[in-house]
């Protein structure tokens, strides 16, 4: 089962729901493995991508503002 689950805060969510023969949990994880990648191959051949969360984290160089301000100590 494939659907459109619901808009996520930047992202289209989607329920992909599988079932397995087996219940042996070592196979099921292969199984499970096996579907995800055929996921990316099918996503990768129609040009699309998949957006991961990401952050950016600015640091601010206490010394090099010091260094511009004329603080001979921050040398």
């Amino acid at each position: 089962i494939v659907n459109f689950n619901q808009f996520g805060a930047s992202s289209l969510d989607l329920l992909i729901y599988t079932f397995t023969e087996t219940t042996v949990w070592v196979e099921y994880h292969e199984v499970k493995q096996d579907v995800l990648l055929r996921i990316g191959e099918i996503i990768e051949r129609l040009g699309a991508e998949i957006a991961f969360p990401t952050q950016t984290l600015h640091m601010h160089d206490d010394a090099a503002a010091r260094r511009a301000e004329g603080d001979i100590s921050a040398l």
